[in-house]
């Protein structure tokens, strides 16, 4: 049985959060030599194909979930992208982490994981080539649901970040 991915194996990890109805990157890292993902549709507009879109919905109610897709109306970005409103909330159910296998981009993977933060909603997600996307992303998703991780990864966030439009008083920042 395979290890935890190392940091070689990890491509890219994003940290998004849902403030006032809109999704939000607030975080982004990435390995030399290996780019981010390539943003070529806003992430408010593809919340439905994005896995860090659809854990940051899933945390969502209904009524909320129903508000976004109606603001930013599900549309399909490449052949595998989900774009019925119940078959997506029927997926959000289905696990905690939720997954992109080329819905977003035909380039790349990606498996979300939700934080608790009181008050917000956001997940960590980490990306990889789609071309080694099962085995790869399957280990880094076991990684980020991993209970010590995220709740580590709450507390460092919630006591560290601000809202978007917020800004940092300069004594929290040292």
């Amino acid at each position: 049985m395979p290890g935890p991915p190392q940091p070689q194996d990890q491509r890219r990890d994003l940290h998004r959060t849902y403030t006032d109805g809109d999704i939000h990157v607030s975080h982004e890292a990435a390995q030399p030599g290996i780019p981010t993902v390539d943003q070529y549709v806003d992430f408010r507009e593809s919340a439905h194909a994005s896995a860090l879109g659809k854990a940051n919905l899933a945390q969502l109610g209904r009524e909320a979930r129903l508000d976004h897709l109606s603001r930013y109306r599900p549309r399909k970005l490449t052949g595998h992208t989900i774009t019925d409103p119940d078959s997506l909330f029927r997926a959000f159910d289905l696990s905690p982490v939720q997954y992109d296998f080329e819905e977003y981009s035909d380039q790349d993977a990606c498996a979300a994981s939700p934080l608790i933060l009181p008050g917000r909603t956001a997940c960590i997600a980490v990306a990889v080539p789609a071309t080694d996307r099962r085995r790869r992303l399957r280990q880094a998703a076991a990684t980020i649901k991993d209970h010590s991780t995220t709740m580590a990864l709450s507390l460092v966030l919630a006591l560290n970040t601000t809202r978007p439009g917020q800004t940092r008083h300069p004594a929290a920042t040292r």
